[in-house]
């Protein structure tokens, strides 16, 4: 668990970038001035997510997509992220899950 707490730490840092970037108005309104509160949210969030996939999906963090992903992340234009590029280049690929 420690490998995925260090990606969301990261994921939380570009996310919270990208996101007052592409949009400041939501980003103020949800968190004001307060990156950290942003980088805080996030990172719970993710907590929930990874606890889910592993105890509830059984599923493996796999850290060479985490790593594709935060490179990914670090282009990541506010038109990639206002047509959903980054759920698409992060969400489904940073798990692999039993088929059951």
């Amino acid at each position: 668990m420690s490998t995925y707490n260090e990606f969301a730490a990261k994921y939380s840092e570009i996310y919270c970038d990208v996101r007052l970037d592409c949009e400041p108005v939501y980003f103020e309104e949800r968190f004001g001035e307060d990156a950290e509160e942003c980088h805080r949210f996030i990172v719970k969030q993710e907590s929930k997510r990874a606890t889910a996939k592993l105890c509830e999906d059984n599923c493996d963090f796999n850290v060479e997509q985490a790593e594709a992903c935060l490179e990914a992340m670090e282009t990541l234009t506010c038109d990639g992220w206002e047509n959903g590029s980054l759920e698409e280049m992060c969400s489904s690929m940073l798990w692999e899950c039993d088929a059951s």
